[in-house]
Order: structure tokens, then sequence, then C-alpha cells
């Protein structure tokens, strides 16, 4: 997975500065993916992650905030989910939330990884609140403690 690592940081350079990269490859084994940031991203999305969890923004106004400078690359057999930060850290101080076009992200999340885990989670009103309670991190502190 090596020479995946190495193409996602060498498509990284091909990015503006302040950004967030989610970049997966379709392989012959099934999808791989990598996150990485461009020059002073991690800053920048460690920053967005402590304002964002200063406000007490969950999941719904993560998707409204990545969908107002967030866009999606196609590369061949490679998709690059690009996030530049600067426009969400300005728009989380602007006081911007999801206003209920992203009010049924978490339920879908539920109801996939029910599809999955069925036992672990069951498509309740509780568990919808607390996974749409949950902001999913921008920056690397946060989304590397993520993965323990």
């Amino acid at each position: 997975m090596g020479a995946y690592r190495a193409a996602a940081s060498e498509l990284a350079g091909l990015y503006e500065a302040g950004v967030r990269l989610e970049v997966a490859f379709d392989t012959l084994i099934g999808p791989w993916a990598e996150v990485l940031w461009t020059a002073g991203g991690a800053e920048l999305g460690d920053l967005v992650d402590e304002e964002a969890l200063a406000r007490g923004l969950g999941m719904a106004d993560g998707y409204a905030l990545g969908s107002i400078a967030g866009r999606v690359d196609r590369r061949g057999d490679v998709t690059v989910l690009v996030t530049p930060l600067r426009p969400v850290l300005d728009a989380i101080r602007a006081g911007v939330r999801d206003t209920g076009e992203f009010s049924d992200v978490a339920r879908r999340w539920v109801e996939d990884a029910h599809a999955v885990e069925p036992v672990l989670w069951p498509v309740d009103e509780e568990t919808v609140r607390r996974v749409g309670s949950v902001w999913d991190p921008l920056g690397p502190r946060l989304t590397f403690a993520k993965r323990g």
C-alpha cells in the first residue's frame, strides 16, 4: 500500500494550501483511502475542530459546512474529496449551521452501520441522536485520535 500512499502524497501537491484531502483508490482488492492535508491544512483543520466542538456542532453541521466549499474531484480510478478549510472556519465563526438540509445524514449513517452490525447499531431515535451529535473531525489530531 506504500505505492498508494506515495500517489496520494503526489496528488496533494496539485492542491492549494489549507486543504484536507480524502483520496480513495479503486483497487483490485477493494477500495483504499488516505487522508492528508496540504501545507498549513493540518493546523487549520485542528483549529476548525476546536471551534466546531466549542460551539457544539454535530454531523449535519459538518456536512452543511463542507458543502460550502468542498468538492469531489475524479481522476481515473481515484476520487478526491477536497475540503478547503479556511471557508469552513470562516463559516463556523459566522454561525453557519445545518438548516435541515442534512438532518437525515445521521439516520442514513446509522442505517448503513446497522446493515453491517445490527446488534451494535440499532436503528432507533437515541442512536440517531447520539451519532448526529458527533463532529466528524477535519484536522489530524482528532481524525487519528478516533482510530485509537
